[in-house]
């Protein structure tokens, strides 16, 4: 099985060896949690912004880790195998995040690929299966409502299995809904996955791994991102969701602190 957390980011604020360490333990402890889990993939894919590079740092060793954990690239600079304590490996799959002009954020999952924001939803969409990687609308507080939500709806409706991804958040506080698209896409066959979403503060390297979804599906211990991208596109409907989302207190302070840095 694979154990993943399909959304992490790493911003110039916060400390990369955080992230891989928060996400070790957390997917771990997910691990812990399962039936047959001792024998888990550990995955967390990366979505950097384009003004973020720290697959590349950490690819080069420019960015700094615990001297008890090992890095080496793998894949042909795809993904990155993390080593160190415990029994279970953390694969760190390249992955980037784009902004539609009518900033809804579309992941491309498995390839660190050059994409541009401010164009249309569906044409960002084509651009990343182009570059080769895995497409995932994820949502986000605020951003399906409107017409931005009837654009999502509309690419749900149009796609077939395997062409896209529906990414639930632990920015969903617990005990919130969720949004119909979410079941829509599950209806239709579309594969549904879930991630943490770390915000660009301080101390957000903790969630990492914090929330995800448990595929049963093998990854190539040579080839994880591509094996991985195989696995996502041939999800179909729901994966097991793990760990737990945050609390509605956390998520509220969380959007109180962007608001604030946004009108700087």
């Amino acid at each position: 099985m694979i154990l993943i957390d399909t959304h992490v980011h790493i911003y110039p604020v916060h400390d990369p060896a955080a992230v891989l360490e928060n996400g070790w333990k957390n997917l771990q402890q997910a691990a812990h949690n399962l039936p047959g889990g001792g024998g888990a993939s550990l995955v967390l894919c990366l979505a950097e912004r384009s003004d973020c590079h720290a697959f590349e740092a950490l690819s080069s060793g420019t960015a700094s880790v615990p001297g008890r954990l090992e890095v080496n690239v793998v894949e042909n600079s795809r993904a990155l195998q993390v080593s160190g304590e415990g029994n279970l490996a953390l694969r760190i799959v390249a992955g980037r995040q784009v902004q539609t002009r009518d900033r809804l954020e579309v992941l491309c999952l498995t390839v660190d690929a050059k994409l541009e924001d401010g164009l249309g939803l569906d044409e960002t969409v084509a651009r990343v299966r182009d570059a080769g990687g895995v497409s995932v609308l994820p949502w986000s507080p605020g951003k399906w409502w409107g017409s931005r939500g009837e654009q999502v709806r509309a690419v749900v409706d149009a796609a077939e299995p395997g062409d896209i991804l529906i990414g639930d958040s632990s920015l969903r506080p617990r005990g919130w809904p969720e949004d119909p698209v979410l079941h829509q896409a599950a209806a239709r066959g579309i594969g549904v996955v879930a991630g943490t979403d770390p915000l660009p503060f301080a101390n957000q390297e903790r969630v990492a791994g914090s929330y995800g979804s448990r595929i049963d599906h093998s990854l190539a211990e040579k080839a994880p991102a591509s094996s991985l991208a195989e696995a996502l596109t041939s999800l179909r409907g729901r994966a097991e969701p793990i760990g737990r989302r945050r609390s509605l207190f956390d998520v509220l302070r969380c959007q109180v602190a962007l608001r604030r840095g946004s009108n700087r």
